[in-house]
């Protein structure tokens, strides 16, 4: 909950001094989840750098806070991906991995609190994929975007595929978000939901 100073950027480069940072409001990033921002760095030397912090409060956030009342169990689950997600990319695999390049952490926090998930924050300083290292950020892909996206994903896993998954440390068991324990809701749902979902997929489904 305190400013962002100097000295905490300053740490995540050892050796080096800032003269200041900016958090330019055009490469902010806000989501129904998490917020984000690219730290414009300018170090003592003249240099320049950046890094991107990611920054999650769940009481904060008002799709979590929408949760919290409805669906509790989902709520819960948001808190567990997050704190897989922060283990993972501050692991030695995210940093050294091989044919995908991961924004890998610099430093995080991870304060989960499983008692009550709503009280649980989490911070990330993250490797920056800026536009002038020739990185560009999307948020719906299409065509060879698309392309790169399902070939990329397709090494994360294979990296993982047949792995012995709890000596890893850093991955889940079963991979994903949709768990069923962590929705049981919706298996009951599904019977009553399925005439609408059926009418409103049916060109999809018939093609």
């Amino acid at each position: 909950g305190a400013p962002l100073a100097p000295a905490d950027l300053e740490a995540l480069f050892p050796g080096r001094t800032l003269a200041s940072f900016r958090a330019p409001e055009r490469e902010a990033a806000r989501g129904a989840l998490s917020n984000g921002c690219r730290l414009r760095l300018t170090w003592a030397d003249g240099g320049e750098g950046s890094v991107f912090y990611k920054r999650v409060v769940m009481a904060e956030l008002p799709a979590a806070v929408k949760k919290q009342t409805t669906q509790p169990a989902k709520l819960l689950r948001d808190v567990e991906s997050f704190r897989v997600e922060a283990a993972f990319l501050a692991s030695a695999a995210a940093s050294s991995f091989e044919g995908v390049r991961l924004p890998a952490a610099l430093a995080s926090t991870e304060l989960p609190d499983a008692a009550h998930p709503i009280d649980s924050r989490f911070a990330l300083y993250l490797r920056d994929f800026a536009p002038e290292d020739g990185w560009r950020q999307r948020n719906l892909l299409s065509g060879d975007d698309a392309r790169r996206t399902v070939r990329a994903l397709a090494a994360f896993h294979a990296r993982y595929w047949g792995a012995d998954a709890s000596s890893a440390g850093d991955v889940w068991p079963r991979g994903g978000h949709w768990l069923p324990e962590y929705a049981p809701d919706q298996f009951a749902a599904i019977a009553s939901a399925w005439p609408r979902l059926l009418a409103s997929f049916g060109a999809e489904f018939a093609a």
